[in-house]
C-alpha cells in the first residue's frame, strides 16, 4: 500500500496509473503520421473537381493477352494501364511529416482523369474506376499521382481472313480524354524504357506472335464541337496466331496436332 494524503491506494493500481499515463504520452509525441497526413491533404479536397490547370496524363499500355474475334471484328485485350499526373491539392512536406514521402490510398478517394477507350465494342469503357474499382493508387509529395490497374477492354479492330487464321493483323487502341479538351486534359506517351507507350513485355499467350507495335499522338476535332481539340494516343499492336485449337484440335500452318495423340 502507498498512502496520498489521507487516501491508501494499492501499488498495484499505483503501477498501473503510470503505465497508462506513459502510453498517453508516448501517443500524443507518435501520432498515426500517415493518418494525419491524409486528413490534411484531404480536409477540403473535391474529387469530383479537376484539379486547376492543364492536366498531362502520362500512359502506357502493357499487354498480357489478346484474342481476335472474326465474326464481331473485336480484339480483347487484357493487361496493365499505367496512368501518371499531377494533382496540386495533394502536396505535402515530408519533414512536417516524419519524412513519409508517399501514400498508398484507394483509387475512389481521387479525382481520375476519364481516359476513355474511343474505339471500345459493347458498354462504355471511359471511367478507370469502373474497369478498376479497387485498385490504389500512389501519391507521391510532389503531388504525383500513379494509378496502374488491371483491365480487361474490347476495342473494334477489322479482320484480315485472306487467309484465316494465318494472316498478319494489325489493330488500333485509340485512349484519350472523353469529356475534357486539349487545354484541360492532355493525354502524352511516358516513352521510357520501362514503360513503353505499348509494351509486351508481358505477354503470355504461346499461341500468338507479336510482330510489332507503334503508336501515333493525334489531336482530334468532331462535328460537335469544331473549336475544340481532344487528343488520343492510337496504339498500334501486329501480331499473327501460330497456332489454334479448333474442336479440340490444335492446328498450325502446317501441321495439324490431334490433342490426345
Amino acid at each position: 500500500m502507498r498512502m496520498f494524503g489521507s487516501a491508501f491506494v494499492p501499488l498495484s493500481l499505483l503501477l498501473f496509473m503510470t503505465a497508462s499515463s506513459c502510453f498517453a504520452l508516448e501517443e500524443e509525441s507518435n501520432p498515426n503520421i500517415p493518418s494525419a497526413l491524409r486528413k490534411a491533404l484531404f480536409a477540403d479536397y473535391d474529387k469530383l473537381v479537376k484539379p486547376h490547370g492543364l492536366v498531362t496524363v502520362r500512359y502506357s499500355l502493357d499487354i498480357v493477352d489478346i484474342a481476335l474475334c472474326p465474326h464481331q471484328q473485336k480484339l480483347q485485350i487484357t493487361g496493365f494501364a499505367h496512368h501518371s499526373w499531377f494533382d496540386i491539392r495533394l502536396r505535402w512536406d515530408p519533414e512536417e511529416f516524419q519524412g513519409i514521402k508517399e501514400l498508398h490510398l484507394p483509387s475512389t478517394e481521387l479525382w481520375m482523369p476519364d481516359i476513355t477507350l474511343y474505339n471500345g465494342v459493347g458498354p462504355p469503357q471511359n471511367n478507370l474506376l469502373d474497369l478498376a474499382p479497387h485498385a490504389f493508387a500512389v501519391i507521391g509529395y510532389k503531388g504525383e499521382v500513379v494509378f496502374v490497374p488491371s483491365l480487361s477492354m474490347s476495342a473494334f479492330c477489322p479482320v484480315k481472313t485472306d487467309n484465316w487464321p494465318w494472316d498478319d493483323q494489325s489493330c488500333t487502341l485509340m485512349v484519350g480524354s472523353w469529356s475534357y479538351e486539349k487545354k484541360d486534359v492532355d493525354i502524352q506517351p511516358f516513352e521510357s524504357d520501362t514503360f513503353p507507350p505499348i509494351g509486351v513485355d508481358s505477354f503470355m499467350n504461346p499461341r500468338v506472335e507479336i510482330l510489332g507495335s507503334s503508336f501515333l499522338r493525334v489531336e482530334n476535332r468532331f462535328p460537335c464541337c469544331q473549336d475544340k481539340v481532344f487528343p488520343t494516343l492510337n496504339l498500334n499492336i501486329q501480331f499473327k496466331e501460330i497456332s489454334k485449337f479448333v474442336h479440340g484440335t490444335l492446328i498450325t500452318k502446317d501441321t495439324v496436332v490431334d490433342e490426345d495423340g
